[in-house]
């Protein structure tokens, strides 16, 4: 806020859910959204759906003074899988399949979103960040013990990052933690206050999880 930028969250259920709501209200968000405060949305048994929720999201963040700081948290392809007009795209016999199919629903959406925001004033000076807030064991079938159990997305994306760093991966342990200094590192923002969090384009830092 000191930096000037405007702050909202966006989620489809309920903020009681797992206690985001007060989590939120602590860090001093501008905005905070759920699906009660929505009308006209479709709604499956955690929330509304992803493709309309994305939907919301961009026409609220359009509104936003800039800069913002603006989230958004999505539930399909959160047990259990409940997203519009199932399809079963990909076949297996193991008991994760329906989750398979939606991430395949949710990254056919999302799809749809980004070609939609690249029409938007703000979208060249926009930062896009994708990241799971946990794992989850596939139908690979992984052991809770197993280093791939854990492993989670986490993407920048946008027309704003620099073209040699565009397509690289950093194979580096790290956390949802590292997120804080990472971006106040983007923006030259002291991160100090985030004792736990390292800047993930600095390798002079630990390893750590």
């Amino acid at each position: 806020k000191k930096a000037g930028y405007s702050t909202s969250f966006l989620f489809g259920g309920q903020l009681s859910y797992g206690n985001i709501k007060a989590y939120m209200m602590h860090n001093g968000f501008d905005q905070l959204r759920e699906g009660s405060d929505l009308e006209g949305y479709p709604e499956g048994r955690l929330g509304i759906h992803d493709e309309y929720i994305l939907e919301e999201f961009q026409k609220s963040t359009g509104k936003m003074k800039q800069p913002f700081f603006s989230s958004v948290f999505t539930s399909s392809t959160h047990s259990p899988y409940d997203y519009p007009d199932k399809k079963e795209v990909f076949h297996s016999e193991h008991e994760e399949n329906d989750y398979v199919n939606s991430v395949n629903y949710f990254d056919r959406k999302l799809k749809v979103f980004l070609d939609n925001v690249k029409k938007e004033p703000w979208y060249k000076n926009t930062l896009f960040v994708f990241v799971s807030d946990h794992s989850h064991r596939t139908p690979m079938g992984y052991e809770r013990t197993h280093p791939l159990y854990r492993r989670i997305p986490l993407i920048f994306w946008g027309e704003l990052i620099p073209a040699e760093w565009k397509g690289r991966k950093l194979h580096r342990i790290s956390s949802q933690v590292d997120l804080a200094a990472t971006l106040l590192g983007m923006i030259k923002l002291d991160a100090a206050d985030f004792h736990w969090s390292k800047n993930l384009f600095n390798s002079g830092t630990p390893e750590f999880a």
